[in-house]
């Protein structure tokens, strides 16, 4: 279950869970075979706990709307353009446009803030 989605991987532990475990009373059926051992339904809890604080680290860089975060595709999505200047070929050196260096330092912590709460490799594109 490759996902950032809480209410999917909290759905998916109640479909697993045990007949000892407190979220058994939420599942839909009572079979055995679908049930998990609890102490791997309890790393899945633990889990799934981590991933919230690393969303609660993040919230106040995403609530400010330049960085979102796809939780199905488990990606960062920047919702603005960082405002480069503008460069002629063979020139590939980077700077931000002038002027805008506030507005890009911003949108570069913002983005800094959401990889460090996930602390897993990204490619930024």
């Amino acid at each position: 279950l490759r996902t950032w989605n809480i209410a999917r991987i909290k759905k998916a532990i109640v479909a697993a869970a045990p007949a000892e475990h407190e979220w058994y009373e939420r599942k839909k059926c009572g079979c055995v075979g679908c049930q998990l051992n609890e102490d791997l339904v309890r790393l899945c809890v633990a889990s799934l706990e981590r991933l919230k604080a690393r969303f609660a680290q993040c919230a106040d860089a995403v609530a400010k709307g330049r960085v979102a975060i796809d939780v199905d595709r488990c990606q960062v999505v920047l919702q603005v353009n960082i405002p480069f200047a503008n460069r002629k070929p063979p020139d590939t050196t980077g700077a931000f446009a002038e002027g805008q260096e506030n507005l890009a330092q911003d949108i570069a912590r913002d983005l800094a803030a959401v990889l460090s709460a996930f602390e897993s490799p990204m490619v930024i594109e």
